[in-house]
């Protein structure tokens, strides 16, 4: 497991992804669905 909000750095190493809020997952799945998702990186992501 790796905490961190670097996503391009995590997602070279992860196969998968979990976003939290406040102890509640926003989003579970492969890192290449979460690239698909611009608005996912902005909303959670700050990018």
């Amino acid at each position: 497991m790796i905490v961190d909000k670097n996503f391009a750095a995590v997602s070279a190493v992860a196969d998968r992804v979990v976003i939290l809020v406040k102890g509640i997952t926003v989003f579970e799945g492969a890192s290449a669905e979460l690239r698909a998702q611009p608005e996912l990186h902005q909303r959670y992501l700050g990018v």
